[in-house]
């Protein structure tokens, strides 16, 4: 790499990863790295080294690049070589400004600035002039950190005066809010499949979503479960295909499912020497294959994001019930299933998400189905039948345990009509036959 502190990745349409860096661009191909500079002075040079952000243009099959105080570079990535450089030095009346970040709408590539909103004029042949956007979407007197597209409508986020929502179609300004004070300065943000828009900054992570009176709204209560999870300033935020959303910042990385307001923490591999790569994630990518990318203080690091085939359910649907320490699940059809566990017995409906505690404050530890269609449990006190939620003595069916109080945690048929318990209470195995209405105690002896 040529420098270990990446600011922005993207992913060409040949599959190449490209890492904006401090001190250059580098087109990664799987093996090894293309450097592009302001030192390099054939094909792979660039107006600077210190890259503010990048762009795919499938349009014009170029990778665009702002650079700090450089300008604008234009890169072929069919050829991996620079066919456009525009040197704000050079221009007396741009020298000052600070390109911040791009945007792309109708074909069209916008640039966010220190002074308000620039584009890319192609009208006047092959290479495009830099010139300012639409006078109604300039923003001129606004320094842009961030813009995020949603469908027609940009996201504009600035340094001072808030947020604006502007209609690109229109070309006006649709929305405005003034910055709330935990926003501050905003480092990233992303257009979340619910239609709201996550913001990464200063102030923390914020979530705003635009009303039907084109009024910006605070959402942010809706990410109270991550209070003490983040650090004050959030560097990166992105959402996969999947609907769950990858965060950084200063110490670590999370991913976050905002359907059950759960989260993990991403953890280094441990057979590797310890580099604290996932200290300050300053980007986050998730490429064509579903792989992860993060853009680190110590460089460009990659792991594997395959899906997991299993589906976790733990608390309700439409409850606050929560499952705790399960010890065993019996399905009972398509839609029913019990779990027994450390603080009740649950009934679960896999179709609705609804999960009920029926019975609370005792340890279930075994449930099965006998041949009358009986849904036989077990607990602390011994095993029931149970029915319509409540719990009927077993003798009260099979009279031959009358006066005896085993409780079960496993279970094995060994015919149609032989069946092997293991018990908790119990040095053995019951072999019982329901049929006949009888058992016996095989009593395990170790020598």
């Amino acid at each position: 790499m040529s420098s270990t502190y990446v600011r922005k990745i993207v992913q060409d349409p040949y599959g190449f990863i490209w890492a904006g860096t401090q001190d250059g661009l580098n087109r990664y191909d799987g093996r090894r790295n293309i450097i592009f500079n302001k030192d390099n002075r054939n094909k792979h040079t660039l107006s600077g080294s210190d890259i503010r952000d990048l762009i795919v243009d499938t349009i014009h099959h170029s990778i665009w690049v702002i650079t700090s105080y450089g300008g604008i570079d234009g890169i072929d990535y069919r050829t991996a070589s620079t066919w456009f450089q525009y040197d704000q030095q050079r221009d007396p009346e741009m020298r000052s400004l600070v390109f911040n970040c791009f945007f792309s709408f109708g074909g069209r590539i916008y640039i966010g600035s220190t002074a308000g909103i620039f584009t890319l004029d192609f009208s006047a042949g092959e290479r495009p002039v830099l010139i300012p956007a639409a006078t109604s979407i300039r923003l001129k007197q606004q320094a842009i950190d961030r813009v995020v597209l949603q469908e027609q409508l940009a996201w504009v986020f600035t340094r001072s005066d808030g947020v604006f929502v502007m209609d690109m179609q229109k070309e006006e300004v649709a929305g405005h809010a003034e910055s709330p004070e935990a926003l501050f300065r905003t480092l990233d943000a992303c257009v979340l499949k619910n239609g709201k828009v996550l913001v990464a900054g200063t102030g923390g992570l914020q979530l705003l979503e635009l009303d039907p009176d084109n009024k910006i709204v605070l959402k942010s209560k809706q990410l109270n479960f991550l209070n003490g999870v983040l650090g004050q300033i959030v560097f990166s935020c992105f959402q996969e295909k999947s609907g769950r959303i990858w965060i950084s910042d200063a110490k670590k990385v999370i991913r976050i499912d905002l359907s059950d307001n759960s989260y993990e923490q991403l953890s280094e591999n441990t057979s590797l020497p310890p580099e604290d790569w996932i200290g300050s994630v300053y980007s986050i990518f998730i490429d064509r294959q579903d792989n992860l990318w993060l853009g680190c203080h110590q460089g460009l690091a990659f792991a594997k994001n395959n899906v997991s085939p299993f589906y976790r359910m733990y608390q309700s649907a439409t409850s606050t019930d929560r499952m705790e320490h399960l010890y065993y699940i019996d399905p009972k059809n398509d839609s029913i299933t019990y779990a027994g566990g450390q603080n009740g017995l649950y009934l679960i409906n896999n179709k609705t998400g609804m999960i009920r505690n029926i019975k609370p404050g005792i340890n279930y530890y075994h449930s099965f189905t006998d041949l009358k269609g009986n849904s036989i449990v077990s607990n602390d006190k011994g095993s029931f039948v149970i029915k319509n939620d409540q719990l009927i003595p077993l003798a009260n069916f099979y009279k031959e345990f009358a006066g005896r109080q085993f409780i079960f945690n496993s279970h094995a048929w060994l015919s149609d009509s032989v069946i092997a318990l293991g018990t908790r209470n119990f040095k053995g195995v019951i072999i019982w036959q329901p049929v006949k209405g009888y058992f016996v105690c095989l009593t395990i002896i170790l020598r």
